[in-house]
């Protein structure tokens, strides 16, 4: 069992090839649980390292495992970039972390390179752990590869990011509850999360 990017679970049962299956949970996470990024540049150049800060880089688990026979750990962080133009979605390579742990809220950083041949342009930036991605954030790519200028016969493969889910919470003061609903929402001043 491996944990995918996407939240999936990829699963092979050792029967050969036509028995991998990928596991898609119904429902929906829960908001404490995704990555928070504090510090990250908003600049990015192709081919340049960086590096990003925040808490639960490396998600609340470190994957999955089979007895003492194969340890499938994803407790680090990946950072994704998505053009805003194309949809095109990278990985970043990362090293360095300053934290492997598991700890909830546990405040890490860690560094990333771009790929020379990211597309420039407007992007957004999203580190994922576990499957579950923070709250992109707004970045411009300098410095890659810029679109073709004229229309060309071309094969390509596009991955498109989903949209993010929207979720509903209750909040809780007193005896009030209240509903949000957001894609990562939180309660308002004074109001607790239901647990």
């Amino acid at each position: 069992m491996l944990v995918l990017p996407t939240g999936q679970i990829l699963f092979d049962d050792r029967l050969g090839p036509q028995t991998i299956v990928i596991y898609t949970q119904k429902g929906q996470q829960n908001p404490s649980w995704v990555p928070q990024v504090t510090t990250v540049p908003t600049s990015l150049t192709a081919g340049g390292t960086f590096t990003v800060s925040g808490t639960q880089l490396n998600g609340l688990t470190q994957g999955a495992a089979f007895g003492d026979d194969w340890q499938m750990a994803t407790n680090y962080p990946l950072v994704r970039i998505i053009n805003t133009a194309s949809g095109n979605v990278v990985y970043a390579r990362t090293f360095g972390m300053t934290s492997m742990s598991v700890t909830p809220r546990q405040a890490s950083s860690a560094q990333f390179t771009l790929p020379s041949t990211i597309q420039n342009g407007p992007s957004t930036l999203e580190v994922v752990a576990s499957g579950f991605a923070s709250s992109p954030i707004s970045v411009t790519v300098s410095a890659g590869v810029n679109p073709p200028a004229t229309t060309t016969t071309t094969t390509t493969t596009t991955i498109r990011h989903p949209p993010p889910k929207r979720m509903t919470i209750v909040c809780v003061k007193a005896k009030k509850t209240k509903k949000v609903t957001a894609v990562r929402p939180t309660c308002p001043s004074g109001y607790k999360l239901r647990k």
